[in-house]
């Protein structure tokens, strides 16, 4: 890690005006991503191997790897901040969804850890909203597609942060069927259906999770609940409208079912 930083600093302090090379900036964001699987590993290491372990010294053990592996994943995102497409026009999509995945990585990792801490949609989605922006140039060479959505809808899906109802929708109000329209809206938002991205399968699935996530709140009245299975239910029946319509990919399972009338039956 010390080499890499040591490198990045040597950049910023000689091409501050400067483009990198694509080869360069590839190079770096190997050099990051390498060293938070590296770190994640380490964290799996200790997990196989808990039996023999202090439980005191394995918790300290795992909350620096993961404290380590936050940092990594925050140096991507400064490093997209630093050489971003106003300054620097060899960063890509890919760029941007490697960010995006480092940010869904290190959430799984402090998950699996059944450590607490959030922020990690949020990180994500800024860089959604990056790509959407950006797409309407249509020689930036960035545009998010649908698996790019997924990602950050099943993190928001997966979190405990507060109205994540509400900002899966707002993300899925993006996503549209239709690609005839090329512009943004009056007010100057984005709206994905100008992109050509369209729903799939798992985009409805996440959907339907996460409002029978938020059915499952006991905190929430009963009338609450039964609006979050009601929607969630909207979603198992647009996928039946399209399995109907010989789309077989949106045929949905038992399980789709299952959490579906759980969320119902929560309600009361």
């Amino acid at each position: 890690m010390q080499k890499i930083d040591n490198s990045v600093d040597y950049i910023n302090a000689n091409f501050q005006n400067e483009e990198l090379s694509a080869t360069t900036i590839e190079s770096i964001f190997d050099a990051y991503t390498k060293a938070q699987r590296d770190l994640l590993h380490q964290l799996d290491d200790l997990a196989n191997n808990s039996s023999n372990a202090d439980p005191e010294t394995e918790t300290k053990q795992k909350l620096a790897i993961l404290n380590n592996a936050f940092e990594v994943t925050n140096d991507v995102d400064d490093l997209l901040h630093e050489y971003g497409a106003h300054k620097n026009n060899h960063l890509h999509a890919k760029h941007y969804e490697i960010a995006i995945e480092a940010w869904d990585e290190i959430m799984h990792a402090f998950d699996n850890a059944n450590v607490s801490k959030k922020g990690f949609p949020q990180r994500a989605t800024y860089h959604l909203e990056l790509m959407e922006r950006m797409a309407l140039n249509h020689n930036a060479g960035v545009a998010p597609t649908i698996e790019t959505y997924n990602r950050v809808l099943d993190m928001w899906s997966r979190s405990q942060e507060h109205m994540l109802s509400s900002r899966v929708e707002s993300i899925m109000k993006r996503i549209g069927w239709s690609n005839l329209s090329h512009n943004h809206q009056h007010d100057g938002t984005v709206t994905a259906d100008a992109l050509g991205v369209e729903p799939n399968a798992d985009t409805y699935r996440i959907m339907m999770r996460a409002w029978c996530k938020t059915a499952g709140n006991v905190v929430l009245s009963k009338n609450k609940i039964g609006n979050a299975a009601f929607n969630a239910s909207g979603y198992l029946m647009k996928m039946q409208s399209l399995m109907g319509k010989g789309s077989g990919d949106f045929e949905p399972t038992l399980d789709d079912y299952t959490v579906v009338l759980r969320a119902w039956t929560r309600a009361g």
